[in-house]
């Protein structure tokens, strides 16, 4: 029977890369390759361990061979967990975060900066389902176009009357004459002396 002598060969460069690998802690720059290589060992180990079974000469010798490649495939399995799971198993993006958080935008703020304003206004906008009721009258001060990117957006004229649900945050829920539903730009209108609130 002839023996595939590339494989035995590609099994001892796979444990020595290993063992180079864990001896430097490469691993956070290697665990990928490390994965692909283990994949790839798993399918020809398994390959041979199907030809030294399936040969009709039934030796000893070829069953303990054919376990040496089972014992390689466990290890292969327990190599793809254990650089496949592992949270710090790759590089993490904290330096480029780090690096662009301090990087200046268009506008002079930085990007840690700008991304606090959108926490800040999100956390002082208020979305409410469509059924909730508009009670707060509120008439528009200026025409406003809603931007075709969102859809969640309500155009409207100026001196338009709309409903408002809720006066909280910068962008308010409102509803329209028609019932169109939508959000507002605060700053946009104005409540009516009429309304009580």
């Amino acid at each position: 029977m002839d023996h595939s002598w590339w494989i035995t060969v590609y099994n001892v460069a796979f444990i020595l890369f290993l063992g180079y690998v864990i001896g430097k802690a490469a691993h956070k720059m290697f665990g990928p390759l490390i994965l692909s290589l283990a994949t790839i060992g798993i399918l020809y180990n398994t390959q041979q361990v199907a030809l030294y079974l399936e040969n009709e000469d039934r030796q000893p010798t070829y069953y303990a061979i054919a376990a040496g490649y089972i014992i390689l495939i466990v290890s292969q399995f327990l190599w793809l967990v254990a650089f496949g799971v592992r949270d710090n198993a790759y590089p993490t993006e904290e330096p480029l975060i780090a690096s662009a958080a301090s990087t200046p935008l268009h506008d002079g703020m930085t990007m840690a900066q700008h991304q606090n304003m959108l926490v800040n206004e999100a956390m002082n906008t208020v979305y409410v389902s469509p059924h909730a009721e508009f009670k707060i009258p509120v008439v528009a001060l200026h025409a406003y176009g809603a931007s075709p990117d969102d859809p969640n957006e309500l155009s409207f004229e100026k001196g338009e009357i709309l409903y408002v649900h809720d006066k909280k945050g910068s962008w308010w829920q409102a509803k329209k004459s028609d019932g169109t539903v939508g959000m507002i730009p605060s700053n946009y209108v104005s409540c009516t002396t009429s309304s009580g609130y």
